[in-house]
């Protein structure tokens, strides 16, 4: 009689084991779609502002120079020195 006993025990312990673990797998799965849910839509709101440009510069005030084309003095290969 005590066999059986702990055996409905065991059996008993067991199961509330194995639904309390699905228990926390359902809750988990359900705060995953919750989660992704919110973060997909946005919440609804679309944002749409107007962006000023604080670093443009006025192209007409600055003079650019390039050193790339500089005047390099022409040498007449023909001469001896």
């Amino acid at each position: 009689m005590a066999i059986s006993n702990l055996f409905r025990i065991f059996v008993y312990k067991q199961l509330v084991n194995l639904k309390q673990t699905k228990m926390k797998k359902v809750v988990f799965a359900a705060v995953v779609a919750l989660t992704i849910g919110l973060t997909s839509c946005g919440n609804g709101t679309s944002k749409t502002e107007v962006v000023t440009d604080s670093t443009a510069v006025d192209s007409t005030a600055v003079t650019a120079v390039d050193s790339t084309t500089a005047q390099i003095p022409a040498v007449d290969s023909t001469s001896t020195k």
